[in-house]
């Protein structure tokens, strides 16, 4: 968690003036000791590994918002190691780098998730690992039931849309998560591409990535609260480069070459 809040306060950010940079600074501080005072309403730090989750995603979002094209891809596979949420981020960025006839880093993205998925899961852990892990969404529809008949308030009083599904049509509410997750976010950027004269197109990787991952959460049929607060952090760090002007724009590499 501190190291995610230190993405927001750089020395380089500290530099950055203006009433936005500090609201945004002062919404960070408030959701940081929201996470340590009230850990025993919502378990995030005391029950639940999504710490680290969320620094991924942080990272991740810092770096594409920065256009550093290999620490995206190495952060996009770090990130699925961690929590597939935004697995439906990864063919829309793909698409997308192929619209802007960016090719190579599109091979660049394909070879790293490669070679994590090689070094990283196949080769230690083989295919019966694999195959436990494609099946582990399905399970999930299960688990709702015991979610449900154990601790309602998880679907009355969260957020999400499952409270719309529990208790008897959790199969399709999980159709309709693997589904959305994937065709929004490539609808999005097709949308984008149509319209790119009339938008700032090198912002799309980074709402992209928002979509898809606010996409998932809203879907998912377990809506612990916890898992919302990655979605929250991501947010903050789009508001803080936006206040900066530096949203989308690096020295050494641009996303957008489509003309």
């Amino acid at each position: 968690l501190f190291f995610s809040f230190a993405l927001l306060i750089r020395p380089s950010r500290l530099r950055s003036k203006g009433i936005q940079a500090l609201a945004i600074l002062a919404l960070a501080v408030l959701f940081l000791w929201w996470l340590f005072a009230q850990d025993d309403y919502h378990g995030f730090i005391s029950l639940t590994e999504e710490g680290v989750v969320l620094f991924a995603y942080a990272l991740l979002a810092t770096v594409l918002a920065e256009g550093r094209p290999m620490w995206v891809f190495t952060m996009l596979a770090v990130c699925m190691l961690c929590r597939y949420s935004g697995i439906g981020f990864i063919p829309a960025f793909l698409l997308y780098l192929i619209l802007a006839r960016r090719g190579k880093e599109a091979i660049w993205l394909a070879i790293t998730g490669l070679v994590f998925f090689l070094v990283f899961l196949l080769i230690p852990f083989g295919w019966v690992t694999l195959e436990k892990l494609m099946h582990q969404p399905q399970n999930y529809i299960g688990f709702s039931a015991l979610v449900w008949r154990d601790s309602p308030a998880v679907y009355t009083s969260g957020l999400g849309l499952a409270r719309f599904f529990i208790p008897g049509h959790m199969e399709a509410l999980h159709l309709l998560l693997v589904t959305l997750s994937f065709l929004i976010p490539i609808a999005f950027v097709i949308a984008s591409y149509c319209f790119r004269r009339l938008i700032r197109y090198d912002l799309v990787p980074l709402a992209a990535l928002k979509l898809s991952v606010v996409v998932f959460y809203n879907l998912v049929t377990v809506p612990y609260q916890y898992l919302f607060y990655t979605s929250v952090w991501v947010s903050l760090l789009m508001a803080i480069h936006m206040g900066e002007g530096r949203l989308g724009i690096s020295r050494s590499w641009s996303w957008q070459k489509t003309r």
